[in-house]
């Protein structure tokens, strides 16, 4: 049995970071705005406010109906570069980034 060490290169500590994870689509960056709100940051440096204030005053809002309370709505977080909210509801990054435009306000159906 040789003492010597094995001198080959790891071959995981050459891959590069998942390019998922780098997707121009994700969310890199949120902030809670009045009336429900959200001035986002994608990875690109797209930004704008999406306005969700008619997701939680619709008829019929399922998992987004806990949204309507203020200091709910302001829980949201940055999970995986989609907004997110304790209850599991979020918005699809891909469809927000295809909606923007840069530094725009727009609404969230």
């Amino acid at each position: 049995m040789s003492g010597e060490a094995n001198t080959q290169d790891d071959s995981a500590a050459r891959i590069a970071p998942t390019p998922v994870l780098r997707a121009p689509w994700r969310i890199s960056a949120v902030t809670v705005l009045a009336d429900y709100r959200l001035a986002v940051t994608l990875m690109d440096g797209r930004s704008g406010v999406a306005d969700c204030a008619s997701v939680v005053t619709s008829k019929n809002p399922g998992i987004y109906a806990s949204l309507a309370d203020p200091e709910f709505f302001s829980q949201v977080h940055i999970e995986l570069g989609a907004l997110t909210w304790p209850n599991g509801a979020g918005f699809d990054p891909a469809w927000l980034y295809d909606n923007l435009a840069d530094g725009k306000s727009w609404p969230v159906p």
